[in-house]
């Protein structure tokens, strides 16, 4: 009877219960996942130090997650719904998904809007094993015979510094000491470091003939960076991209190279991603 009259016999008694919930939640100050995330962005990422690169991917993917559980209360999503998204990705980005999942949960958790870090309760994404094979040293002979002059020196100088993609695309002729024969890289993996990490590299003889060359080449084309290249057309883009309108990105590094590589049909006999690239 005490219901009846609470319910007021209204025919839709779901919908009455469902918005009383609804207000419960809203007078516990559970917020909306939405409204959860932007407050965990707003305060927890500030206290980390991320590169651009990094800042502009935890966005994107922050993104997503408020387009797929908008309005849901934090405390409503479940397991089920966080592992549904994360099958739905392939296996590296799961990996970096849960890592999130489970940084913003424990946000979630501190401040009492869920019980319990649903994401740590997720599998562990695994990553398929790596198909690629490596390089001789006839195949890479091979493939840089038909590449651009420029090319050549960056897989030269790749060779025979032995430094990542990253670093070797921002090294700069101020870099270069020739009277002690040193190159001095700045590893960019270490750039949020308190201190960054630079590496003081004695040059081998094929180093420093490669090394001159790239130097002679970014003369020519007045770019102070060693690996330099005209390209046919400067977008708005490039511009944006690019640390100057004759540098080259990472990506067009590894996009030429792949382009090259598979001109020179060296690798034919493997399936694509079986094929050594730039990085290896």
């Amino acid at each position: 009877m005490a219901l009846n009259a609470t319910l007021d016999r209204h025919p839709d008694i779901v919908a009455k219960i469902l918005e009383s919930t609804k207000r419960q939640q809203v007078e516990s100050n559970i917020p909306s996942f939405e409204n959860g995330l932007k407050e965990f962005l707003a305060l927890r990422l500030n206290e980390k130090t991320y590169a651009d690169s990094t800042l502009e991917i935890i966005n994107a993917n922050c993104d997503k997650y408020i387009e797929k559980w908008r309005d849901i209360y934090c405390s409503e999503i479940t397991l089920n719904m966080l592992a549904t998204f994360l099958k739905e990705q392939t296996p590296f980005q799961a990996e970096k998904h849960r890592s999130l999942l489970i940084d913003i949960w424990k946000y979630f958790v501190a401040n009492g809007w869920t019980s319990q870090n649903i994401a740590e309760k997720t599998l562990k994404p695994i990553r398929p094993k790596k198909t690629r094979q490596r390089h001789s040293n006839e195949s890479i002979a091979i493939i840089r015979e038909i590449c651009p002059d420029w090319l050549k020196l960056a897989i030269d100088l790749a060779l025979h510094s032995i430094q990542r993609r990253g670093d070797l695309i921002a090294l700069q002729r101020t870099a270069v000491n020739i009277k002690e024969n040193t190159m001095t890289v700045l590893q960019h993996e270490s750039l949020n470091y308190d201190k960054p990490i630079f590496i003081e590299v004695d040059m081998h003889p094929e180093l420093a003939e490669t090394v001159i060359k790239c130097i002679e080449s970014s003369f020519r084309l007045r770019c102070p960076y060693l690996i330099a290249t005209r390209p046919e057309r400067i977008t708005e883009h490039n511009r944006i991209a690019k640390l100057h309108p004759f540098a080259v990105t990472e990506d067009h590094v590894t996009k030429q190279f792949q382009k090259y590589r598979d001109l020179s049909e060296v690798y034919d006999h493997l399936q694509p991603r079986q094929r050594p690239s730039f990085h290896d």
